[in-house]
Formats: structure tokens, sequence, C-alpha cells
């Protein structure tokens, strides 16, 4: 099952992955679809992985159904079932304003920040690219259940109240439990760990790939190696010696590299020369 999020996105854009499938969908909450393995190893490669998707969506296993039928149901129960989801939807999206979530904010910043701190400690960078986003997580798992529970509320007070009394609004009875922050605790320690078994060593893998690709070229020069071969104090003759050049050749080499800073002439003796630093590129 998989649960697709956006942060700081507008409702149906496209998302910049070709193996992700895009439609139009009025999303209230989320986007939650089911695939198989198969179609998982499809969507996320070595090449892909480091686009950001995997980071963007929760995929939690799903029991095995082995030679079971799904259970009928009739046409009443789907109307039902659909009816209870529409109400819901109409409730949540009457609501607006800022939710007086802060508690719950300030917590699940500490866990994320107690995940940077794992992370750290034991060198583990999966952890510490999905710890980034599973915090959104962790509050949108819970931000549906602190609303819900607000709205019943309101109904209760509602139905007991004289018909016309004021009723405060859904967002005045928003409060945050400590049962909200151990069940926002328990879905962002889920969400990393269902990311990291399934992207975690594919993402390693990536790193280390890179790392081996894209190692730069190592190149020095051959006045470069002769440098490194010269002594601290060398004269004339020594260069022609590692350079292969002739008095002329060698004279104007040295000169090159008294004007670059890289040597300079020894106090007692002229024609000494005295290295400034120990290799040059």
């Amino acid at each position: 099952m998989e649960l697709k999020a956006f942060h700081n996105e507008e409702t149906g854009v496209d998302y910049a992955n070709k193996d992700s499938v895009n439609a139009l969908m009025r999303i209230y909450w989320n986007s939650v679809t089911t695939g198989t393995k198969v179609a998982l190893a499809q969507k996320f490669t070595l090449a892909n992985i480091n686009d950001g998707l995997c980071t963007r969506i929760a995929i939690a296993p799903m029991v095995e159904d082995h030679f079971k039928m799904i259970r009928r149901t009739d046409a009443l129960t789907l109307v039902n079932r659909r009816s209870r989801l529409m109400s819901w939807a109409f409730e949540m999206q009457k609501l607006s304003g800022e939710l007086p979530i802060e508690k719950l904010v300030d917590y699940t910043y500490d866990l994320c920040y107690r995940a940077a701190e794992d992370a750290e400690k034991n060198e583990d960078l999966v952890l510490d690219l999905l710890r980034c986003r599973a915090v959104f997580y962790a509050q949108w798992f819970t931000v549906p259940i602190i609303v819900t529970r607000a709205i019943e509320e309101r109904r209760a007070l509602a139905e007991s109240n004289k018909p016309g009394a004021d009723l405060p609004s859904v967002l005045d009875l928003c409060r945050v439990t400590d049962d909200d922050l151990k069940f926002s605790e328990v879905m962002f320690n889920s969400v990393v760990a269902w990311q990291d078994a399934y992207f975690g060593q594919m993402l390693q893998d990536s790193w280390e790939n890179a790392d081996k690709a894209f190692v730069p070229r190592v190149k020095r020069s051959k006045n470069a190696d002769a440098y490194i071969l010269l002594p601290q104090e060398f004269k004339n003759a020594d260069v022609q010696k590692h350079l292969n050049l002739d008095s002329n050749a060698a004279h104007a080499q040295i000169d090159r590299w008294v004007k670059a800073g890289y040597v300079e002439h020894s106090k007692e003796n002229a024609r000494v020369f005295h290295k400034v630093v120990d290799f040059i590129i």
C-alpha cells in the first residue's frame, strides 16, 4: 500500500518522475494506492532512487491473502460507506484557519532532532535522509484524528445545547493529547522503518556507485613530479638532472618557480635555491 504526500506543493501538480503514475485527483489528505512488489521494483531503481520520490511516499507491507476470496458486499453497504467518507470530507472542507497544533509540531520536531543525533552517532546517511520527511508524516497521520475528534465533540455539543445557542468552532475544540503524541511517534518510526526496508540498501548502493563513478582524475605535470623529487635545497644541476634539461632551460624553469613563489634564493648562496612549498600542481 502506497501513500503519496507532497508538502508545499499544489494538489494535482505532476511530480517529475517518469516512473510515477500521474493523474488528476481530488486529494483532501493523501493519495493512497496499492501495488505489487514487481510494480514497486519497476518504479524505484538505482537510476532514479535519489530523485526525491522515495521520501515522498510511505509504503506499508500488506498482509498476504492467498487462497481467499474477497467478501462480497451489497450495494447498500457500499453506499453507506461512501456516504460516511463524504460526510467527513464535507466537514473538513468547511474548515479554515490555522490548526492549534503547536504541541504536536514541537513534539515531532524533537523526534526528528533525536533521529538526527542517532544518525550522526552511527554515521547513518540513510536515516539522516529519511528522517527529514518522516516528521511530516508523523503530523499528517495525526492531524485527522485531532480534527475528527473535535468535529464529534462539536456535534455532541450541538445535540445537548438549546437550538440557536452559540457553539465553539471546530478549531477552538482541537486539542493535542498525549495519546496523539504517542501515535505521531509510532507513525514517525514506522515511516522511517518502511522506507528504510524498501529503499535503504538501494540508496546506500547508489551513493557508493556514485562515489566510484565520479572520482576526479589525479593529474600532475612532469615538472610537478620532478619538483617533488628535488631536495629541499637544490641547484641548477639538480633541475637539469630531474627534468632532463640543458642549463639555460633549467634556469628558465627555476625562474618561473621563483616568480610563482614556489622557491626562493638561498641567502647564503645565490646559486642555491630553497623550496617554499613541498609540491606543486
